[in-house]
């Protein structure tokens, strides 16, 4: 009687049937979108030919119009709620009994999209220090492709021992995502924030538990993206990476601090509070719930609250399984807990990559079925996900990958003085 593993391998083949040439499909049609999407992304964020009034740069320019208010020890926030009637709405009822200085700076205009936290603007430094706008723009260029190149390096690092042509078919895969098309064209900072918590995972396999710490603490520069990887540090009991990631986000908000004359406390709750004039948009359950009349502090509550607790129940299932299986898990995590734009989408990168490498192991079918479902959320087009039956689709397919991370997961689970070690990423065993 053939055992289970090999039933489990056989009936595989009803899906895929020649491995490497469903490789090479993926490597051709992954290398095509990423070869037309990536140029052409390039091209409008810097309003080349027939985009010169399209959407580049923006979000950059929020990003470094609030940096420049911080640098001139003024508050961005508190510029915004004086000068912008839209942001005066919504800005907290202490507001008016600020004494800060609030004129808005003729050079650089009324702050818009302020929703940073306070640890932020230290890190921002490092991204937007280039007081003229044009050097700005190509320095971002710069480190948005460096991201890329990283991104591309990891996904080939992590599928190196699979069959032939999936080195160049899994990272291709990852590239063609049309989020960091979005990201691009904006300058947003997907290409920043999930290349830190690449480097937060790389380092915790490592066991240097303080510098993943620091990657992580840099990558909360957007918590609503990078918070629910926290919970796997809490899970794995990494102390010393925890340790140093708050110690990061303590000495950020105390210079924030000193160069604003603004508590942390304080602008945090300017945050909570301009953050209602955006969180009405973007896909997620947040949204619906606004959409269905909750008041946008009590949706992100609930939201936040709700799938904080089914995601880590749901880590908890996967505890003594893979590094990167639990990472998988919380990028899906992170895209439904919070606020939520297409452009973060690409943190999905990380359940793509670990189905392509499950894809090696018992559960073929399923890593096969995630991998391709990975893909098909990751390369929809950003004007197809804003039709709601599109948009219903990806959130469906997510949900769907989580189930099949927990349940592949969850077969391998060990105890953990299991002697075995999990390749990459970290053994078995929960401790690492």
């Amino acid at each position: 009687m053939a055992s289970p593993e090999t039933l489990n391998r056989d009936s595989s083949t009803l899906v895929i049937t020649n491995p490497r040439r469903f490789w090479f499909v993926v490597a051709l049609f992954a290398g095509l979108l990423a070869a037309i999407q990536i140029p052409r992304a390039y091209a409008i964020y810097f309003h080349l030919g027939r985009y010169r009034t399209g959407p580049g740069q923006i979000d950059l320019h929020y990003r470094w119009q609030e940096l420049q208010y911080v640098l001139r020890r003024k508050n961005p926030f508190d510029v915004a709620f004086a000068n912008s009637p839209a942001a005066h709405a919504l800005a907290p009822t202490q507001q008016e009994l600020t004494a800060r200085d609030a004129n808005v700076e003729p050079d650089l205009g009324v702050p818009k999209g302020v929703v940073y936290p306070p640890w932020a603007y230290p890190t921002e430094l490092l991204l937007y220090w280039p007081a003229d706008r044009s050097t700005q723009a190509v320095y971002y260029a710069c480190i948005m492709a460096a991201g890329l190149v990283l991104v591309f390096a990891w996904a080939r690092w992590e599928v190196t021992a699979g069959l032939s042509g999936m080195d160049i078919a899994v990272p291709l895969a990852a590239m063609a995502a049309g989020s960091w098309v979005s990201g691009i064209v904006v300058g947003n900072n997907p290409l920043v924030v999930i290349p830190l918590l690449i480097g937060c995972y790389l380092l915790l396999g490592l066991g240097q538990d303080v510098l993943a710490g620091a990657a992580l603490g840099g990558a909360l520069l957007k918590p609503s993206l990078a918070g629910p990887f926290v919970l796997i540090l809490l899970l794995r009991g990494r102390w010393r990476a925890l340790g140093t990631a708050a110690t990061y986000l303590l000495l950020a908000s105390l210079l924030t601090w000193y160069l604003t004359a603004t508590s942390p406390l304080e602008m945090l709750n300017q945050m909570f509070a301009a953050s209602k004039q955006w969180v009405g948009e973007g896909f997620g359950p947040v949204q619906y719930l606004i959409r269905a009349g909750m008041p946008a502090q009590s949706a992100s509550i609930v939201t936040a609250t709700a799938v904080i607790a089914m995601g880590a129940c749901a880590l908890w299932t996967v505890r003594y399984g893979s590094l990167l299986a639990q990472f998988a898990l919380a990028a899906i995590i992170a895209r439904f807990w919070s606020y939520h734009l297409y452009y973060d989408d690409a943190v999905m990168a990380f359940a793509l990559v670990w189905f392509a490498r499950e894809t090696l192991g018992r559960n073929v079918t399923a890593a096969y079925t995630g991998f391709v479902l990975s893909c098909i959320g990751l390369w929809t087009p950003y004007r197809a996900s804003l039709l709601l039956p599109v948009e219903i689709v990806q959130l469906l397919i997510w949900v769907m990958l989580a189930y099949l991370v927990v349940r592949v997961s969850s077969a391998r689970n060990q105890p953990p003085d299991c002697p075995s070690s999990s390749s990459r990423g970290g053994v078995a065993c929960s401790k690492v």
